[in-house]
């Protein structure tokens, strides 16, 4: 929505909406991280940030052809701003795996582009006093949570009471959900108290409504291939998957899977799908061709996630909020060489891990 006020084209339009999404390394919350590391009984802040080196390998070589998109669409620029932009999102990137190491994925983007965003706000407007104070009004409350987030994560006793607090674990494997730790939850109080301060509790209903309506297939879709991946781990299937692989292929097979993963993962669009149905195939198979278990999962989350930029469902949705129905086969076509560059980097990290240099 933000996008559409942009003179441009539809198509490039459509691109742009499409590329806003790719500062979201971990998923809404760091949900991503948190259930693949659940699917690979790893830690989810170890392997978000052994992920993050394809994603910022993504996003560098993405930024060339975001350049040239741009020049289509006749918002050029010199390389002096090129430069002071690719400095920005190394600054984005570095800020959030930073933020990861120490808050772990849920909270970490909100702790990192909150205060660059308010910092770019001040570099680019140059605000006056009052239009400073204005805006620091505005995000006030959201500056208030991202603070009280940083400090459940920081503060040792306050982390434990509130992780322990109503956890709930539907079965082994499964990402326990603490209520008061999630950060979900917290960004709801925030909303309550913030309508019911600001007069606007008559909309809460609504609100929620809205809410379940577009958040309950993702929901579901989290506890089926949750409730999938443990059957296919538990009963042997994934084992043997893998062993059929890799008799086939030998250790080249882990060159396949993360192509099919990111495939499936845009169809899906959703990389919890992927790897609820690859990641336990791809641990069995890097303990049976003897390669380097977190460089194998690491490579499995990135590829989960890496083409959902371009899955059939989300470019529907762009296309209806643009108010450019019909369009998707020219959005697909802009979009290519971003997907091409994804399947570059997992193909390069793929005959590097069977290579054993990774």
């Amino acid at each position: 929505m933000l996008v559409r006020c942009l003179d441009v084209a539809p198509v490039p339009l459509l691109a742009f909406s499409l590329l806003s999404q790719t500062m979201i390394l971990w998923g809404g919350m760091g949900s991503g991280a948190i259930v693949a590391a659940a699917f690979a009984r790893t830690d989810p802040t170890t392997l978000a940030v052994n992920t993050s080196w394809f994603m910022v390998a993504f996003n560098l070589l993405w930024l060339p052809l975001f350049w040239r998109l741009a020049e289509r669409a006749g918002v050029s620029c010199g390389w002096r701003e090129r430069v002071n932009e690719m400095l920005w999102l190394c600054a984005g990137l570095a800020a959030v795996i930073a933020a990861t190491v120490a808050l772990g994925p849920e909270t970490a983007m909100l702790a990192a582009y909150g205060p660059l965003i308010a910092l770019r706000y001040v570099v680019d407007e140059r605000p006056s006093r009052r239009e400073l104070l204005f805006a620091a009004r505005k995000v006030a409350p959201f500056a208030a949570l991202i603070t009280w987030l940083l400090l459940t994560r920081l503060i040792p006793p306050l982390k434990q009471v509130l992780e322990q607090a109503g956890r709930l674990q539907p079965f082994p494997g499964a990402p326990a959900w603490s209520p008061l730790f999630h950060a979900g939850t917290w960004l709801v109080v925030a909303a309550i108290v913030t309508g019911l301060l600001r007069g606007q509790a008559y909309a809460f209903v609504q609100e929620a409504r809205g809410a379940w309506r577009t958040g309950r297939l993702a929901v579901l879709t989290i506890i089926a291939f949750a409730m999938m991946a443990e059957l296919l781990s538990g009963s042997g299937v994934a084992e043997g998957l893998a062993r059929g692989m890799f008799e086939a292929l030998g250790r080249w097979s882990v060159l396949v899977t993360p192509i099919i993963s990111a495939v499936f993962g845009a169809l899906a669009n959703s990389g919890n799908a992927a790897n609820g149905l690859f990641m336990a195939s791809q641990l069995s198979l890097a303990a049976e061709a003897n390669l380097n278990l977190a460089a194998v999962t690491s490579l499995q989350q990135a590829a989960a996630l890496s083409l959902n930029i371009v899955s059939p469902v989300r470019m529907s949705v762009v296309c209806s909020l643009a108010e450019t129905p019909g369009m998707e086969r020219q959005a697909y076509r802009a979009m290519l060489p971003f997907a091409t560059v994804v399947i570059i980097v997992l193909l390069a990290s793929a005959l590097m891990i069977s290579g054993r240099i990774l």
